[in-house]
Parts: C-alpha cells; structure tokens; sequence
C-alpha cells in the first residue's frame, strides 16, 4: 500500500528544532515586580505573512506601521489545524528612532534571505518561509520598555533562532542542556 508522503523529496530529519518548553519560566512573565509592562497592551499584536514567494517579503509588511517601535516576532504556521500548531522561532524588537521603526525593523531582514551571516534566521527563511508569518506588536513608549519587554519575552519562550539570551539565570540553565 502506497502513501500520499512517497516519495518525500526533504528529510525530514533537515527540519527539526529543539524547543525548550519551560512552564516556570511563562509563569514568572506575569508575576508581582514586573508592573513596567502592564502598560503595553497586548490585544493590539497583529500578524503578516512574511514572503509572498521565497525570496520576496510580502507586500502586506506595508501594514506594519512606521510610527513606532515594538517587538516582532517570526512563526512558522502550519494552517492545516486552524490556530493550532505555531512555533515561535525568533523575537525581535525596533526602537523608534529617526533611522528606525517597526516596519524598517521587519524588512532588514531581507538581506538574510540570501545572507550567511546570521544562520539560524537564513536556516529559517530557506526551511519555511512559505510557512512563515511576522506577529508585530507597535509599542509607543519608550525604547527602554521595548528593550525590557524584548528580553522578558526571550527568556520566557527561549525561541530556537535567537542567539543571544540576555537573562543571565536562563541562559545558564539552557546551557545546561
């Protein structure tokens, strides 16, 4: 009897990632001390297919405003089960200065499409940019905020594509495995 998945073209072995999935680590996001970022709101995150084909950005990252800064965050989707089954891979953040914004922030990355410099983002783009969708939340305070939410939200996810865990305690503790 023949399956629908012969012949498989990839290995599959090519696309795994290893996830840490730390419950700890989510609930200390929300915990006492931590009233800095009570004034984002987060109901305002949106989302943008990141590429229309696979080695152009959607135009729909025109959406994504100018005005100010905010964290971005790149998900694979894989749609078959609507709503379920997003892997956060990488969160970024966009200051707003008078060279950057949200939307500059999220089309920088067109160099890594072709690029080597940053691997782990190439890896991501080349392995599922089809699948790829950008989850931008605008933020208007101050850079300070988005820097502080931007390291707070690494260290509670700990995406696969981020290189640089900031958070001294979570970076040992992910080096122990």
């Amino acid at each position: 009897m023949s399956s629908i998945y012969e012949p498989i073209d990839s290995i599959p072995q090519l696309y795994r990632m290893d996830f840490f999935l730390v419950p700890e680590f989510w609930d200390k996001f929300n915990e006492k001390g931590f009233e800095d970022i009570e004034s984002v709101d987060f109901s305002k995150w949106k989302c943008e297919k990141l590429f229309s084909s696979a080695d152009c950005f959607s135009d729909s990252l025109s959406n994504i405003p100018t005005d100010c800064g905010g964290i971005y965050v790149y998900v694979i989707e894989n749609r078959i089960i609507p709503n379920i089954g997003k892997y956060i891979m990488y969160i970024g953040k966009a200051s707003k200065t008078e060279f950057q914004n949200l939307r500059k922030r999220v089309k920088s990355y067109s160099k890594d499409i072709t690029d080597f410099d940053r691997p782990r983002i190439h890896n991501l783009f080349e392995k599922w940019g089809n699948y790829l969708y950008v989850y931008y939340l605008p933020i208007y305070q101050s850079n300070e905020d988005i820097d502080l939410l931007e390291e707070r939200l690494i260290s509670c996810i700990i995406p696969p594509c981020n290189a640089d865990i900031r958070d001294a305690a979570v970076k040992n503790r992910v080096k122990a495995f």
